[in-house]
């Protein structure tokens, strides 16, 4: 069973085991070649050794191990920059060897911590080297052989290639990830439009009748007050005209309900047709409709009424081979001669339809005012 964690490793702990692996065994390359045969101690190719070989490896498992292995990856790369001060310091600051650790050691902070990173690895560097001239005494031997020499160039350019890599590789993966979220972003877009299109649709359904497509009862609930309390602000009229279909039971009982839905129809469209932008047009139940007129005088909405009368009157309807002549009856009620409120117009409007019944049908009435001549006409605080 594998100690690790079940998790794959952190990009950055597996791009930095890369680089700082191969980079660092061919600066041990470089230091054997270069003083294999001085006199050195066996602690200090031992020391050198651990920092160069074995330490990439303990850093990488520690890492694995970690409960943050990015925090811990991090706190490595300060201990590189301390290490590279102490072993070029203590090797005497050969130029390329200590040029190719230290540009290593400044990017890798740098490119994870920007400016502070870059301070912070010039300080840790700095710490470092004095440490090893501290213990070491100060040494510069700054000459490299040719090979060493080929060796660390080669090994700088490998080590910017492999960060070169690695920073194109993350680019890439970001790109893929901005745009997999740009075409999420986009599909969640159209998804709210298509909610917004579908909400619409839904209010118009709840507001239509399903038969006719004028709105319906409850629509002009919510509409008429609000209306009235618009034209009181302007000191604009606004009138109701209450339209009923005639015998509309006879039509079904003789004719069929197919035919009488026909009918509704075909009076729906008359009314609908003849009507402005602002009119409200409304089943208000069964073979009744109500037209609201907002800014329209009395006389005129008596004008409207009479229209539709007269032309449904002298039409003769065909429906499923049927020849019909359907005429209807109107009440009219205006504000503010017959109502302030809601339900006083409505009530009015009724009256004035039940009178055009009780006289006869196909006829129009006005309602009759219970109003004073000379009262000012208001909105109650209610619809305020």
């Amino acid at each position: 069973m594998s100690p690790f964690p079940s998790r794959p490793p952190h990009w950055v702990v597996r791009m930095n085991y890369r680089n700082r692996a191969v980079s660092w065994l061919a600066v041990m390359v470089v230091v054997a070649w270069q003083w294999w045969a001085e006199p050195w101690p066996w602690f200090w190719w031992l020391g050198l050794g651990f920092q160069f070989v074995l330490y990439p490896q303990v850093a990488y498992v520690l890492a694995r191990l970690a409960d943050d292995p990015l925090a811990f990856e991090l706190r490595t790369m300060t201990f590189d920059s301390l290490a590279i001060g102490f072993w070029v310091a203590w090797l005497g600051a050969p130029l390329w060897l200590a040029y190719a650790l230290c540009v290593c050691g400044a990017m890798s902070l740098a490119g994870f911590k920007g400016r502070r990173g870059l301070l912070m690895s010039a300080l840790l560097q700095a710490g470092g080297a004095a440490l090893a001239v501290l213990l070491h005494g100060f040494r510069f031997q700054p000459d490299l052989a040719p090979g060493p020499t080929a060796l660390c160039m080669l090994a700088l350019s490998g080590y910017l290639l492999a960060f070169a890599q690695g920073a194109n590789e993350r680019t890439r993966k970001l790109h893929a990830i901005r745009m997999r979220l740009t075409d999420s972003e986009r599909a969640l877009q159209r998804q709210l439009a298509e909610n917004q299109v579908l909400q619409v649709r839904l209010s118009e359904q709840a507001n239509r009748d399903s038969l006719t497509g004028l709105f319906n009862r409850r629509f002009l609930d919510s509409t008429l007050g609000r209306e009235l309390i618009r034209c009181q602000r302007e000191g604009q009229p606004l009138a109701l005209i209450v339209i009923d279909i005639d015998h509309f039971k006879k039509v079904n009982d003789n004719a069929g309900h197919p035919v009488g839905d026909e009918v509704l129809r075909r009076v729906a469209f008359l009314l609908s047709h003849d009507s402005r932008a602002s009119d409200v047009v409304c089943r208000h139940g069964g073979e009744e409709f109500l037209l609201m007129l907002p800014n329209m005088p009395l006389a005129t909405a008596l004008q409207r009424a009479e229209h539709y009368r007269e032309s449904l009157a002298s039409t003769t309807l065909l429906i499923e081979g049927q020849r019909l002549r359907i005429t209807l009856s109107a009440g009219v009620a205006s504000y503010p001669e017959h109502g302030q409120l809601p339900g006083e117009l409505l009530a009015a409007a009724d009256k004035a339809l039940y009178q055009a019944k009780s006289l006869g049908r196909n006829r129009v009435e006005l309602a009759q005012s219970d109003r004073l001549p000379d009262s000012e006409p208001t909105v109650p605080a209610e619809l305020a």
